[in-house]
């Protein structure tokens, strides 16, 4: 319950094989997330005006795609601004890189079909699902949680973790809802 994840289902029709699942999921991701930077007034970091914004990287075992996204008035500082990057605001989905055959469907998505499974209930190879802000976009989180999750298909969910600093509930966001839960006090 203390790190946000996603974790999805992709129809066997959709991709052949779980490579091709992640391609596809990390295609989308990408999509998604232009789309929600675009109605949050985010700016996609570029080092030159016609370079890409798209991050891909491979690390620790996971595939992963992303954007670092700018908007000074709400929190998510220039390249300038900072020291780091670590201190911008940064949006990744990180796919671990593992076999596994075609599953039956969950009821959550109709139970019908198989699907490639990427579940979020392993201590480490899990799909991590990254929104890094600096304390003052905090609200930035759920809002582009959301926005992100309504433009991923209906077999695609994001949890967020809470956040006891900034006292937002944990959260699974399936097609841009929320699902809240209860938090004991």
């Amino acid at each position: 319950m203390e790190r946000s994840s996603a974790f999805f289902f992709v129809p066997a029709e959709e991709a052949e094989t779980r490579g091709e699942a992640v391609e596809l999921v990390l295609a989308l991701y990408l999509e998604a997330l232009a789309g929600a930077s675009d109605a949050l007034a985010l700016e996609p970091y570029r080092d030159n005006p016609g370079d890409d914004p798209r991050l891909r990287f491979q690390t620790n075992g996971r595939e992963g795609v992303g954007m670092y996204l700018i908007n000074p008035e709400i929190g998510c500082p220039a390249r300038e601004e900072v020291e780091r990057f670590r201190d911008m605001c940064l949006a990744t989905l990180q796919i671990p890189i593992r076999s596994g055959s075609p599953t039956q469907a969950p009821l959550a998505i109709g139970g019908e079909g198989q699907v490639h499974a990427f579940a979020a209930n392993h201590k480490t190879r899990y799909p991590r699902f990254v929104l890094s802000v600096p304390d003052e976009a905090a609200t930035l989180r759920p809002l582009l949680a959301a926005q992100i999750s309504a433009r991923m298909p209906e077999w695609f969910f994001a949890y967020l973790a809470p956040s006891r600093k900034h006292g937002t509930p944990p959260m699974v966001f399936e097609k841009g809802e929320p699902q809240l839960f209860i938090v004991k006090k």
